[in-house]
Formats: structure tokens, sequence, C-alpha cells
């Protein structure tokens, strides 16, 4: 079996509203500065989910607040695959949907693709993690091949 299989054990995949955005220079952090080491995010999702370099995954939520007087909230937790390798993600199969254009300010990222799913490999040997959408959102898996031992997660 092809390891970038994921089984669909509760019939969700396909279909997905999200998808992950490979980062081009058109995300910004809070400061307007570009976001450092970003290489995916989940668009469609219902909180913001940055897949870094180096085997780390920021999770976002955010309360905005629709009058002057109480202060938008952001707040923001980092999972780092730990004991593991330093890697990246790369996309997993052809990109789906159509490109997309971002034009602000100084930015221009043109034809910027996105795709189904990605994948950390061999973070621990043997051991994959994916991240891909389904029709009821965001998922993220561990594959573990022959040879992997659920024990280095």
């Amino acid at each position: 079996m092809n390891p970038d299989t994921i089984r669909d054990y509760f019939g969700q995949q396909g279909g997905s509203p999200c998808v992950l955005r490979k980062e081009s220079g058109q995300t910004r952090g809070t400061d307007g500065n570009p976001v450092e080491g970003l290489e995916y995010y989940f668009e469609g999702a219902p909180m913001g989910i940055y897949l870094m370099k180096s085997s780390t995954v920021s999770y976002t939520l955010w309360a905005d607040h629709h009058d002057t007087l109480t202060t938008d909230t952001t707040l923001r937790v980092d999972m780092i695959l730990d004991k593991g390798r330093s890697v990246e993600p790369e996309s997993v199969g052809s990109a789906v949907g159509g490109q997309s254009n971002y034009y602000l300010g100084d930015v221009v990222a043109e034809g910027v693709p996105a795709f189904e799913k990605t994948v950390y490999r061999s973070v621990w040997d043997s051991i994959n993690v994916y991240y891909y959408g389904t029709s009821s959102g965001p998922h993220m898996s561990f594959v573990i091949m022959p040879g992997g031992d659920p024990a280095d997660i």
C-alpha cells in the first residue's frame, strides 16, 4: 500500500471545503511582516493551522469583538514533533482547485497552488505525519510504516 494513502474510516474524505495553501510570501503576521518559516496553511478551516519548517505546527484561535471597548484576542499554540527529525512539509499529489493571486501593498504572489494533503516525511523512523482536509474539516494522521515504532511518537 502507498504510504500516502490515508484510510477513510469515517467516510469523510473528498469534497473538502478546506485545503492547504502553499506559502509564497502572501501571509503576514499581526506586525505586518512575513511569517518566518511558514510553508503551508489551511484555508476554510475553523481555526488557523500553519505548517512550519522544522516539524512545527502552529494553531491559532481568535475572538474578534465588534466594539472598540473590548480588545480582540488571538491565541497561538505551537506543536513541535518532539524527538523527531526536523523536516519540512511537502505537498502530496497534484494541486486542487484554482490557483490564487495575492496583491497587498508590496506583496505580489501569483499562481499560488492549494493541495488536499501535505506530509512531514520520516519525522521518526518509518513514521510520517499527514495533514489533510475532509468534509468535516482538517485532520492530522500518523502513518506508521513497517519498521516504525509508535512509542517514538
